[in-house]
């Protein structure tokens, strides 16, 4: 069925493309040449492109989206900036919801308004009708903006997946997606084993949480006993792929801000 707007009815994502031809100033051309691209040096920012800078701000509470133009942009550094910084930590303490120290934030925003200069020639790229959706049409996707791509389309094709039984695994992943809702982070899960067959061969699938450093070894070592263990005899052979899942939101900026503690 559709999940988080894409369509699994197989286990597997049905991708459809955002357009079949890409040309100069495209929605695919802009976004890979634009959205994902570095930075020019004549912008100095202390983000590697766009898209990284777009969802970091997001996630401070900036006031910055997908529709946002050259007035709007201008503005949300402007609220955020002036005081020394103090808007945007209010705003991001606020959007973090007491997961993120008040120190921080304002760590945080202190290095993003030091750089308010190059922020504004920023803004100014976003003449009308180009925002921000404009120049990252994936991520922005939207069926009501033609500047954007419709929902769940692609302009590259993701990493190769190796689930042997995708319905399976997806099935699961989604049963621990739903007990984990609500979960503190002292309770979560950092793995979990699927066993099936497939085509008369046994299968064990391990899924795991990346913000646990030794989760993949822990959960690889049961695993690997296990399969040992039902062996039939010596020659088995265990093959094992690593597909991490995207890191979320929290989980992004919880990086970015220890990188910035650490220099």
């Amino acid at each position: 069925g559709i999940i988080f707007g894409r369509d699994y009815s197989t286990g597997m994502p049905v991708l459809e493309w955002c357009e079949t031809e890409g040309t100069m100033w495209s929605k695919c051309w802009r976004d890979k040449n634009i959205c994902h691209k570095d930075f020019p040096k004549e912008f100095p920012l202390p983000f590697p492109d766009l898209w990284s800078m777009f969802r970091i701000l997001q996630d401070l509470g900036l006031g910055i989206s997908c529709r946002t133009d050259k007035a709007g942009c201008e503005k949300a550094f402007k609220d955020s900036c002036n005081d020394g910084a103090s808007g945007c930590a209010s705003m991001c303490v606020h959007r973090a919801s007491g997961q993120v120290s008040k120190s921080t934030c304002r760590q945080q925003c202190e290095m993003i308004c030091a750089h308010a200069a190059n922020f504004s020639m920023f803004c100014s790229l976003l003449t009308p009708p180009r925002t921000i959706g404009w120049f990252c049409p994936v991520g922005c996707a939207d069926n009501s903006n033609p500047d954007t791509c419709p929902t769940g389309t692609i302009c590259e094709p993701p990493p190769v997946l190796h689930a042997s039984h995708p319905v399976a695994t997806l099935d699961f992943a989604m049963q621990l997606y739903k007990q984990g809702q609500g979960t503190t982070r002292r309770n979560a899960r950092y793995g979990a084993l699927l066993a099936s067959k497939n085509k008369s061969v046994n299968v064990m699938t391990l899924l795991y949480n990346t913000s646990a450093v030794h989760a993949v070894p822990a959960f690889v070592n049961l695993m690997s006993n296990a399969l040992k263990e039902a062996a039939s005899g010596p020659g088995s052979v265990i093959s094992t792929f690593n597909d991490p899942m995207p890191r979320t939101r929290t989980e992004q900026f919880d990086r970015l801000v220890s990188g910035v503690v650490d220099l």
